[in-house]
């Protein structure tokens, strides 16, 4: 599936405007946070799953997924976004519903991100 090919590459992307005249920004952003006080809570039985709905957070807000991997305490992402979008929603929104679905689902007992993350932006260069 297209989520299942995103996740898998972890190849480098030219980001390009979309076909719909909604720029995306030119430098796209990754973005890093890890698990409340760096526990090995992310168990590989269902990685996968976390990884495909933390996917669908980010195109259902309308930002642009291009790469996600993750290890048991942290999580890495690889996005586009529009220069009117914010990093500081987008990573309020992931770790938010995020925590939810690993709670609601009980992948993981008492399930919670750790407070900040790490952003960054990348340039042609």
């Amino acid at each position: 599936s297209r989520i299942e090919s995103i996740i898998i590459s972890c190849r480098r992307y030219d980001i390009k405007p979309q076909t719909n005249g909604k720029h995306l920004h030119q430098n796209p952003h990754s973005g890093v946070f890890a698990v409340q006080n760096r526990q090995s809570l992310i168990e590989k039985e269902w990685k996968i799953e976390l990884l495909k709905y933390i996917s669908g957070i980010i195109q259902f807000y309308d930002y642009k997924m291009l790469s996600i991997n993750c290890m048991p305490d942290h999580l890495y992402l690889f996005f586009g976004m529009r220069p009117t979008q914010s990093i500081s929603e987008l990573m309020k929104m992931v770790k938010g519903d995020s925590s939810r679905f690993i709670n609601k689902n009980r992948l993981s007992k008492c399930f919670s991100w750790q407070q900040g993350y790490g952003a960054f932006s990348y340039s042609k260069s």
